[in-house]
């Protein structure tokens, strides 16, 4: 497994090198080290240790802490490349800090060093060692931009028709996958558009408040899978019991969007923000990240992409009534058509249907209409108010009227009539129409 991780690490400095920067072993840099063994073997009480980069002469530079259980000093790294056009920058500093227990997984940092020597980083990245085909984010800093960064995702897989006997695993590897996920700019002297969406994740929604605290007036709630902005982490601290875990987070103040339908007021709130419990979120481009790596496992998925431009671009409920969550997600093909993808966990096989294939059992092949994408509650009445005219719900005969305990899916048009319920029944989805 480790093994896997260095060449995954040691091909995406290669390709990062060919789109602008040449990374090499630094002669100046290194990170401190420790024993490991020792220090728990010396019965130290705290498993969280502090190292430190350090210059030639052992000056302590930047501080990182780390898991003394998990953390691996022979693997971790430091990298340097002066070759770069930033404005006001001498050179780019990558730190590469190594933990393996089950798995491994490395944090990755980069600093932007200055001609006056300060240094300016640049958020953490994260590199997960499952498999060689999972996806990996590096920044990338091309040769002709003074002012402009990248993060990029890549994905490789492991060639076998190519034997290399100077790969660790035998093999070339290959780049499948190469995508420009952000753009941050540097003018000279700061970096902007670091402001990064989040994702909620509370099953049911999270509630928004006009002030930090549990105790505060409620003025919304954000449905779960919306996509916020948090602008300020505010110094207060929460922790909130659920189903018996405990999550702790802070209270922070967002930005939201009110259309389409992300938010159902419950008081009078035009400011556009307000203030939410982060336990209950997570940064888009993790989630983004996570989805990835879920559905790649599908062959169904292949030539598919997440249609990160919806929001929410996905949904989690029990959606084939077997007491599992599943994950229904909009994705869109290579002409930019948008299709429907409902993940089955089951005790069984997991598999991967798709809505918007050659045989969508509506008869469509493209969602891209679909402007409220939502999860309807177990047990919620289902009916459709448009047959040959429209109808209203208590005119709709009880026979017409579908109950069931598990979750179904409400699509629809977010400025024109059109959409339906969504939901599996006797082996298959069924629609009912929604006007």
């Amino acid at each position: 497994m480790k093994n896997i991780l260095i060449l995954a690490i040691l091909s995406l400095c290669f390709q990062t090198s060919l789109i602008g920067q040449d990374f090499k072993k630094s002669k100046t840099l290194s990170i401190s080290k420790i024993n490991t063994y020792t220090s728990l073997s010396n019965g130290n009480d705290s498993y969280k240790q502090t190292i430190y980069l350090e210059s030639a002469n052992t000056k302590k530079l930047i501080s990182f802490e780390v898991n003394l259980d998990t953390y691996n000093n022979e693997y971790s790294s430091v990298s340097e490349t002066t070759e770069t056009q930033l404005k006001n920058i001498s050179k780019i500093v990558k730190i590469n800090i190594d933990h393996c227990a089950c798995y491994c997984n490395t944090d990755v940092y980069y600093y932007l060093v200055t001609n006056n020597n300060e240094w300016i980083g640049l958020p953490k990245l994260e590199q997960n060692d499952y498999d060689i085909g999972n996806t990996y984010l590096e920044y990338a800093f091309r040769k002709e931009s003074k002012t402009t960064i990248e993060v990029v995702e890549y994905r490789e897989k492991i060639n076998k028709n190519k034997p290399n006997k100077n790969s660790l695993l035998g093999f070339e590897t290959e780049r499948i996958h190469e995508k420009t996920i952000k753009t941050i700019t540097w003018t000279g002297n700061e970096l902007k558009g670091l402001e990064e969406k989040y994702i909620v994740t509370a099953e049911n929604g999270l509630l928004l408040r006009n002030k930090p605290g549990l105790k505060s007036k409620k003025i919304g709630k954000i449905y779960s899978g919306a996509q916020i902005t948090i602008i300020e982490k505010t110094r207060f601290t929460e922790t909130i019991s659920d189903k018996g875990k405990k999550i702790n987070g802070n209270w922070v103040k967002v930005e939201f969007k009110n259309y389409p339908i992300q938010i159902t007021t419950l008081a009078d709130s035009n400011k556009g923000y307000g203030y939410v419990f982060d336990g209950y979120t997570e940064k888009m481009s993790d989630n983004l990240h996570n989805l990835s790596h879920e559905l790649i496992q599908y062959s169904e998925y292949e030539n598919l992409t997440i249609n990160k431009s919806k929001s929410p671009y996905f949904l989690k409920g029990d959606f084939f009534g077997d007491g599992i969550n599943d994950i229904a997600v909009l994705l869109k093909d290579k002409e930019g058509a948008t299709k429907i993808g409902i993940i089955n966990y089951n005790n069984y096989q997991n598999s991967l249907l798709i809505l918007g294939n050659e045989n969508d059992p509506f008869k469509m092949t493209d969602y891209g209409w679909v402007g409220v994408f939502q999860k309807v509650n177990k047990n919620e009445v289902l009916w459709s108010n448009y047959e040959d005219d429209f109808i209203d719900y208590e005119d709709v005969p009880e026979n017409k009227k579908i109950r069931v305990d598990y979750n179904a899916i409400y699509m629809h048009a977010s400025e024109s009539c059109g959409g339906g319920f969504v939901y599996w029944k006797n082996g298959k989805f069924n629609w009912l129409q929604q006007e």
